[in-house]
């Protein structure tokens, strides 16, 4: 076995820096079918507890039926005129949560799941733990249309209109749902991923 010396610790940080993703997880997994000592750290890191994953309430949504029926009731019943309260769905105000421990993955009686995924509304990774109802920011719309007027004259519009261009000039992007910007999400709620491929979504 090498024993490198401590000023190779520069080395191994920029290695790692620049090496390729895949490769990196390739590393990861080798170290995880041989050593149990890293396979356990590494674990402590990437797995979380699924007793400490969030679980949503269920949510009941106001429909146009409900509105009609409302407009068609007594106006004279006091509760008519109260605005109506949100169904509260899983606290925003979390306490944030530790790694798991070496400990916990060490108990053949817990479950796991990923820690740190990727959210299929809003597509940024998220730390599952601290997912709440208003942790989530994004459009109803999800694909945008860009904004003739935000770029003028200045290029030639049918060669900008692109999916790397959405990305690139999010303030030029416009969403039906609420005539935003991508910079001004219209939605909040719990980040989502999925679950499985092809079998849906879960709030994870």
């Amino acid at each position: 076995m090498t024993i490198f010396s401590s000023n190779t610790d520069d080395q191994l940080q920029r290695a790692i820096k620049i090496t390729s993703p895949e490769h990196l997880q390739r590393v990861l997994s080798q170290l995880c079918m041989t050593i149990p000592e890293a396979k356990n750290l590494i674990a402590s890191e990437l797995l979380v507890p699924e007793d400490k994953v969030p679980v949503p309430a269920p949510r009941i949504e106001l429909t146009l039926e409900d509105d009609e029926d409302d407009d068609d009731g007594d106006g004279d019943d006091e509760s008519s005129t109260e605005p109506r309260t949100p169904t509260p769905t899983t606290s925003n105000k979390r306490k944030r949560e530790a790694p798991s421990s070496i400990a916990d993955h060490m108990n053949p009686q817990k479950e796991f799941k990923p820690r740190y995924v990727t959210c299929i509304e809003c597509g940024e990774e998220y730390d599952v733990p601290e997912n709440t109802s208003t942790s989530c920011r994004y459009h109803e719309a999800t694909h945008g249309e860009l904004d003739v007027d935000f770029f003028g004259d200045q290029i030639d519009f049918h060669n900008v209109d692109s999916e790397e261009n959405r990305k690139r000039y999010p303030q030029g992007c416009i969403h039906e749902c609420c005539e935003g910007t991508t910079l001004e999400p219209c939605q909040r709620d719990f980040h989502q991923s999925v679950k499985e491929p092809g079998v849906g979504r879960e709030y994870f």
